[in-house]
């Protein structure tokens, strides 16, 4: 049995599920780093809508 993290490939490199979590967290503990994280998928999506729905996907956890 593999004890290695779930590894995710994003654009910028492998991140791992912890690392993801933590991210998560962070969001939800600072509404500063949600809007951050809000503005650079909107930019990227171009639309706010598409941008908050794939933030809940990525990040469940700061929306619970």
């Amino acid at each position: 049995m593999s004890t290695k993290p779930k590894i995710t490939m994003t654009e910028w490199g492998p991140v791992s599920e912890p690392a993801r979590l933590q991210a998560a967290l962070n969001i939800k503990a600072d509404p500063e780093i949600g809007k951050r994280v809000l503005e650079l998928l909107t930019k990227k999506l171009g639309d706010v809508v598409k941008a908050d729905a794939e933030m809940r996907l990525r990040y469940p956890e700061a929306f619970e």
